[in-house]
Formats: structure tokens, sequence, C-alpha cells
């Protein structure tokens, strides 16, 4: 039998330890970096797909829905038409998921709001009401826009999920002591009164002019007169 050399089968022993353990941490370090590749290009994904959004909204304010084109979507969002299909399939779709972006967390937060059992119903009147000139001063154009694509297209009520946002409003009106009826009723003044001096813009800014008022302060003025009105037609 060979004898064991000691010296020998130390260093086999030690060379392979230090293999297995060279492999491991090369192995690992791969893994870290794929696992960071893999990070960034989600982060790029992210970045394109907004880029393709903002470019989108400022199309379709612009062109209206049937006067918009994927191309010129591409073309603003700098991206290649291929690329643009990748992530939204149909200009019907691109097109929901713009205005779903943009009112999407509008929807969530007056629902959170209403069912906020510490606020008292006038501040949840007057919060409703800050809400709507809040989405409204960010996205300025959105009323004209959506009003007349809903008369070219009455089905994208469906689609802009505008029911069942109206519906759950109600629902969570109805938790104030208000009447769904009269809930109903209180919810399009609300709307309506908010959304005029967006969509009259114009109007309101020769008014603020011919009154030596600035437009901002003329609407800020107009919020507070749509609080007190509702306020006080809730408490006859």
């Amino acid at each position: 039998m060979a004898e064991w050399n000691h010296d020998a089968g130390c260093g086999a022993l030690i060379i392979s330890v230090f293999t297995l353990l060279g492999n491991f941490f090369v192995n690992f370090i791969s893994f870290i970096l794929k696992c960071c590749s893999f990070v960034t290009q989600m982060g790029k994904s992210e970045i394109t797909k907004d880029k393709i959004l903002n470019s989108a909204a400022e199309i379709f304010l612009k062109e209206g829905f049937s006067g918009a084109t994927m191309r010129q979507v591409s073309d603003a969002a700098g991206v290649n038409k291929g690329l643009l299909h990748y992530y939204f399939k149909t200009k019907e779709n691109l097109f929901v998921e713009v205005f779903r972006r943009t009112v999407g967390s509008f929807y969530l937060d007056v629902q959170g709001m209403l069912q906020d059992e510490q606020m008292s119903t006038d501040d949840k009147i007057g919060s409703l009401v800050d809400r709507y000139f809040d989405m409204l001063s960010s996205n300025p154009k959105l009323p004209v826009f959506l009003v007349s694509e809903i008369h070219k297209n009455p089905a994208l009520v469906a689609e802009f999920q505008v029911q069942s946002f109206i519906f759950s409003t109600l629902t969570s009106m109805s938790s104030l002591g208000i009447d769904q009826k009269e809930a109903f009723q209180i919810l399009l003044s609300i709307i309506s009164l908010s959304i005029f001096p967006f969509m009259m813009s114009p109007l309101i800014h020769h008014f603020a002019a011919n009154m030596e008022q600035p437009p901002a302060e003329l609407v800020q003025s107009r919020k507070k007169h749509i609080k007190k009105l509702i306020i006080n037609y809730i408490k006859e």
C-alpha cells in the first residue's frame, strides 16, 4: 500500500478548497452582476414607459383620440414604433392607460378621504372640492378633452370607469347621512362647478383682467365660493 504523503495531501486539499471558494465567488459575483443588470433594465423600462405616456398625453390633448397617431407618439417619445407597440398593443390601450394614469390616483384619493371617519361632513365636502381643483389645475386641458371625446365616443365612459367612480362616491357620501339621489345632485354640482373655470379658461382670464385680479386668485376665490355654496345647501 502506498504511504500517505502528508505534505502533498494537505497541499492538494488546500488547492481544492481554494478552487471551490474561487468558483463560488466567481458565480456569486456573476449572479450579483446579472441582478444589477436586471434591475437596471427594469428601471430603463419604466423610464421608457413614462416617456411614452407623457408624450402620448400631450399628443392626445392636442390632437384628440381620432387625430393622434402611434407614429406621432413614438416620434415625440423618441422610441421606435415597434417598442411602442410592445408596451401598448393598440392606440386604444394607450389612450385608456394615459387617462387612468392621470386620474387613477385621484379616484383612490377621493374614496379614501370620503371614508375617513375622523373628518366632518363639512371638511369632506371642502376636501372634495379641493381635490377636484388640484387635479384640474395639474391637468387644465383635461375637461375640454374629456367632454369632446365622450361626445364622439360614449363608450369611453365605461373605459374611463366614470360610472363606477360616481357610484362608489355616492355610496361613500350616503354614509354622511345624505340621501343617494340628493348626493347625486350634490356630486354633479361639485363636478360641474369645479370644471367650469378650466373649460372656460379664456373667459376667466378676460374677467380677471377686467377686475384687475390675477386669474389664479380668481380661481381660488371661486373654489371657496363653491365650498360655501355646497355646504350651506346641505345644511338647509
